[in-house]
């Protein structure tokens, strides 16, 4: 594929309107999470035979959104990676996420102090105010619904991955090969699944659980870097490293919308 020279800004309109294709989104959120990626891997991502999601990565690359990853090439084919202009924006995007969340939310402390001065109507008005705003770029729920789909994905590919671990583990156990699987896999990591459905009653539980999810991400965007930091110094190569998938979703469960009509 050679790719056509397109301007920033024709870029960036394509970029503000990816939501709108399920199947492109999660192409370019799954290389904006995980990095360069092959055609099979991507397919797996986003949960799509190969031919179709070739498909749509060749319009993705001729539209300028990724390029192809010279420096990464094997047997199973080129490998993709979001394009310089692309990654700048979902880079200054996500800090951007994290800004926004420390002014609406931060510590708790400007909700509680607006609380005890009977501005609560004031407070919720100018997060209405930003919500609105952050609407004008497109649907919100859309998004997150585009993000549900492939994080399912992703979730199902774990599983698989890890039912298929725990055969290759039972069989080792059976014919005295433990040491020989230890050398040829990856450490089996931990599978977990929590949810939760929090009851609340008044504002200062709402409070008090806006912050444990804030500090959550906060601490795990720290983690984030500091790791990535060690990996880059150290020298550690891709091959011993293990990507951990983390996931929080949250929201509200309003009982009248499971009422039958």
């Amino acid at each position: 594929m050679s790719q056509k020279k397109k301007t920033e800004a024709e870029i960036l309109e394509v970029y503000d309107n990816i939501y709108k294709d399920e199947v492109k989104f999660s192409i370019i959120t799954a290389l904006e999470w995980y990095g360069s990626l092959n055609n099979r891997q991507i397919s797996k991502l986003v949960d799509k035979p190969e031919p179709t999601t070739y498909r749509h990565i060749k319009q993705l690359f001729d539209e300028g959104l990724i390029v192809s990853d010279a420096g990464k090439f094997s047997t199973k084919g080129k490998f993709y990676n979001l394009s310089t202009a692309i990654r700048k924006i979902s880079d200054q995007a996500f800090q951007e996420f994290e800004e926004s969340e420390n002014i609406v939310i931060g510590d708790g402390s400007e909700l509680r102090t607006m609380l005890e001065a009977g501005k609560f109507s004031e407070f919720r008005k100018n997060n209405l105010i930003r919500l609105a705003k952050l609407l004008e770029t497109g649907s919100r729920a859309l998004v997150m619904k585009r993000l549900n789909s492939l994080t399912s994905n992703v979730q199902e590919t774990i599983i698989n991955n890890f039912a298929l671990h725990e055969e290759k583990l039972k069989y080792a156990a059976r014919n005295n090969k433990l040491e020989e699987f230890m050398e040829n896999e990856k450490m089996i990591t931990n599978m977990s699944h929590a949810i939760f459905l929090i009851r609340t009653g008044k504002i200062d539980h709402l409070i008090k659980l806006n912050e444990v999810k804030t500090n959550f991400v906060r601490q795990l965007s720290k983690i984030k870097k500091e790791f990535e930091k060690d990996i880059k110094e150290e020298k550690i190569s891709e091959n011993d490293c293990l990507t951990q998938y983390l996931s929080l979703f949250g929201g509200y469960i309003d009982s009248k919308f499971m009422e039958e009509e």
